[in-house]
């Protein structure tokens, strides 16, 4: 069964002050590098039996920080999430306004989706960002 919007918010609650204190940095950080320098790719090239390895994103520290904090708030839950982002759409101003468990949610499905589809997160850092935003606020 899925955690209720309360369960998700009872993880939150009860992260220590230290691993939101942790998540606001991981956010300045990445907004705080140079715009395109969040991920370079690696692999794509030719190789000696001729076949070409698969190209794969190499995340930059800050965005490597960033993950590791929102799962030490628990914004990482464990639910059915690409049934809960089908047909969802998401911008910055949703997310911003989203219910602080929709932003875990959406925290989780981005992450989880990395491991299905390489170069998600590099695809979608400012709604992952957001959704940390969102979480602070709401901290707060």
């Amino acid at each position: 069964m899925d955690p209720t919007d309360a369960d998700v918010e009872a993880v939150l609650r009860a992260a220590p002050a230290e691993r939101w204190d942790s998540l606001a940095a991981a956010v300045a950080a990445v907004e705080a590098a140079p715009p395109g320098g969040h991920v370079t790719w690696a692999g794509g090239e030719r190789l000696a039996d001729g076949s070409t390895s698969m190209p794969y994103p190499v995340y930059g520290e800050e965005v490597e920080r960033l993950r590791g904090a929102l799962g030490g708030v628990g914004a990482v839950v464990v639910f059915a999430w690409p049934e809960w982002l089908r047909g969802r759409e998401w911008d910055a101003e949703s997310v911003a306004t989203a219910p602080v468990a929709d932003a875990a949610r959406l925290v989780t499905a981005l992450l989880r989706a990395e491991r299905f589809g390489e170069g998600t997160i590099a695809a979608n850092l400012d709604l992952l960002l957001g959704a940390a935003r969102r979480l602070l606020a709401w901290r707060r």
